[in-house]
């Protein structure tokens, strides 16, 4: 898990440096093949925190999967990637049989000089390091092709909200994870509050409307009121909706404690599916799946613009709607749908580790040697 029982660690590991006694752990994996977690940061305490190692494999005994925490080191830097081998050769963990190595080091140029060092000992190491985040920059890549505008919707209304004395229940509904202070969070890294706050603004649009109707008329409440009664702006909001479904889901598990590498993964591969199941032709969806090709992106295999999925409750909409909306903005909705799903998909595809398939992804407890609670390891 995530928090690796932290209290647990906070109890027993309080100098934030910890060995293990490495005789069972050398025993069960001479021979097999394990895996390795180096999560950075860990908060300890007010003013402390560890870079928790933690190894994966399958104990014979047992006959279950098991995750041990191995070692802590007080830092962890690009400059300390031999800090991590030279952990490994300590307990005389044999490198040829390390698997899988997976870093929660949001900084992608950490996780490759960690992952360059092991591959000299281990070729064909699989590296799961561009899994933390992979929520976050399909989210900005699908926002940022064509939907930046409801973006700053969501930060005009938010910086109303966090300005002003007075304002509605539905407008603090919207908003009640976030808080009143500070500025609108960007795209990244805060896509959750984003996707939260678009699915919120689109199931309460009617309130937010009559709200801003009733205020006193200024340059910035003219702004939102003119958008908030856009029929196009609100069919826009109606899509992202239902598309964003999905990958909060995604960033949910992400940012929870209970989080696991093997859950964020198989969220990833039916985040994949629906997404290429929304844009695709039938016949090529499978193909997709298989191969990954970004260039698949952009050929013949893409559905008609009009065939594009946008969800129920938007094709419900543009049929209600259709001659005020009329029909250039219907298809250009379509167009931006298409646009959305081809950036999240692209994205999606350069962050999942090459060599897992569709159906690893889905199985990939059974590869990884699911992290357990601390507590209930031996």
């Amino acid at each position: 898990k995530k928090n690796f029982n932290v209290n647990f660690i906070r109890t027993y590991f309080y100098d934030a440096v910890y060995s293990a006694e490495p005789k069972d752990i050398i025993q069960a994996v001479t021979d097999r093949p394990y895996c390795v977690y180096l999560y950075v940061g860990v908060e300890l305490g007010p003013g402390r925190s560890a870079s928790v190692l933690l190894i994966g494999y399958f104990d014979e005994r047992s006959c279950e999967q098991a995750v041990t925490l191995l070692h802590t080191m007080a830092r962890v830097a690009d400059s300390d990637a031999w800090l991590l081998v030279e952990a490994l050769r300590k307990y005389e963990l044999p490198l040829s049989n390390l698997a899988a190595f997976y870093c929660s080091a949001p900084e992608p140029g950490l996780s490759r000089v960690f992952v360059s060092r092991l591959q000299a000992f281990r070729p064909k190491l699989l590296s799961l390091c561009s899994v933390p985040g992979i929520g976050e920059r399909a989210c900005q890549a699908g926002f940022t092709a064509s939907f930046s505008h409801a973006v700053d919707l969501v930060r005009d209304v938010h910086r109303h909200y966090s300005t002003c004395l007075s304002v509605n229940d539905s407008l603090k509904e919207v908003f009640a994870d976030a808080g009143r202070r500070g500025p609108p969070p960007p795209v990244s890294p805060q896509c959750s509050f984003i996707v939260r706050s678009v699915q919120k603004m689109a199931a309460r649009w009617q309130d937010l409307q009559e709200y801003f109707k009733s205020l006193e008329e200024t340059d910035a409440v003219n702004r939102i009121r003119k958008r908030l009664t856009d029929d196009v702006v609100r069919l826009q909001f109606v899509f992202l909706s239902y598309a964003l479904e999905p990958l909060r889901v995604l960033l949910e598990q992400q940012e929870s404690d209970s989080a696991d590498l093997s859950t964020e993964l198989h969220l990833t591969s039916v985040l994949l599916q629906l997404y290429t199941d929304s844009v695709y032709q039938p016949a090529a969806v499978h193909r997709f799946l298989l191969n990954r090709e970004v260039d698949l992106l952009h050929g013949e295999d893409l559905l008609p613009v009009d065939e594009v999925n946008v969800g129920a409750d938007a094709s419900s909409f543009m049929w209600a709607h259709g001659p005020k909306l009329g029909q250039q903005n219907t298809r250009r909705l379509r167009r931006d749908a298409q646009s959305f799903y081809r950036a999240a998909l692209q994205s999606l595809v350069e962050s999942l580790p090459g060599p897992l398939g569709d159906v690893t992804l889905r199985n990939i407890g059974l590869v990884t040697f699911q992290e357990a609670p601390l507590a209930a390891q031996r």
